[in-house]
């Protein structure tokens, strides 16, 4: 069967997105001639960090790629409610889209860590894994800043300004949900019976 479209598959806890999420998006489009990525946030995060909430993190991405026609969003690990593995959020989305090629876009920071994910080998057995080069010049030259959510958060705790790491839409969000504030702690995705 012929594969339409290769995704990127651009997984995270997205808590929140911001502006490194959104270059390194467009740089795997370019770089490895990508017809989508697709953001696809967590529903629960694997090591069970709190996060603030799934709707607020999806709306958030949202947020952040208004108006790129090849970028998307998936609640994809929502509607499974998913326990965070990558290889089944993966393989229920070959066994939806059957036409479509998907491939794990992974941060460079990432790969001293994929001993610790479910199933990795398995994921680059079955998937390809495009790995996109963070806080370090690519090989054409562009680096793309070592932004991270937790110096967003960082910052939004001490009351500092998000320009520079985050959209404006994504801190306009951020501020009239009170998310990351001193006087709001970050709530864990609805348990399920």
């Amino acid at each position: 069967m012929k594969r339409e479209k290769w995704i990127g598959f651009f997984g995270g806890s997205f808590d929140p997105p911001h502006l490194g999420h959104l270059l390194a998006a467009v740089y795997a489009l370019k770089r490895f001639e990508l017809d989508e990525v697709w953001f696809v946030p967590a529903y629960r995060h694997r090591f069970a960090k709190k996060m603030a909430p799934y709707a607020d993190r999806v709306r958030m991405c949202e947020l952040l790629i208004r108006g790129m026609p090849h970028l998307r969003v998936s609640t994809v690990e929502g509607e499974r409610r998913s326990d965070g593995k990558t290889l089944k959020t993966l393989l229920a989305l070959r066994k939806k889209f059957p036409r479509l090629h998907f491939s794990l876009l992974i941060g460079s920071d990432l790969l001293k860590e994929t001993g610790k994910w479910h199933r990795f080998r398995e994921i680059e057995e079955r998937f390809s894994v495009l790995v996109v080069p963070r806080g370090a010049a690519t090989d054409g030259g562009i680096a793309i800043p070592d932004i991270s959510s937790s110096e967003v958060r960082r910052r939004r705790k001490n009351e500092r300004s998000l320009a520079e790491l985050v959209s404006p839409d994504v801190a306009a969000f951020i501020v009239e949900n009170d998310l990351y504030s001193p006087t709001r702690s970050s709530q864990p995705p609805p348990r399920t019976s």
